[in-house]
């Protein structure tokens, strides 16, 4: 059975890196990144081991979850505040576009 993904695997993998060279692993860049985000859903995140871990692992959780009952999409949430975080960056751009690419079309299952 197909599990749903906003984003193919790659893409967050390369999220993962352009976040990396943005320098928004910190913890306390990785709580502003969350802030605003059902608490609910940020819960599982593992916490405590190596940041770029806690990143990876934040932005496959996000990847998963279509929306939330309240209708946000706490990957495209996440995405803003990075945006937000690391516009003066050149890199910055690569987080706009997947917001760009998330709010134009319909998201898919995507196989596991």
């Amino acid at each position: 059975m197909p599990n749903f993904r906003h984003l193919p695997d790659e893409r967050i993998l390369e999220l993962h890196d352009v976040a990396l060279n943005c320098d928004l692993v910190g913890q306390g860049t990785q709580l502003a990144l969350l802030e605003g985000i059902d608490p609910a859903c940020v819960a599982p995140i593992p916490v405590g081991g190596p940041p770029a871990a806690t990143l990876m692992a934040t932005l496959f959780r996000f990847n998963g979850i279509e929306r939330l009952a309240d209708g946000s999409v706490p990957l495209v949430q996440w995405l803003r505040r990075a945006w937000q975080l690391s516009r003066a960056l050149q890199v910055a751009d690569h987080f706009q576009r997947c917001i760009q690419e998330l709010s134009s079309g319909p998201s898919r299952p995507v196989q596991a």
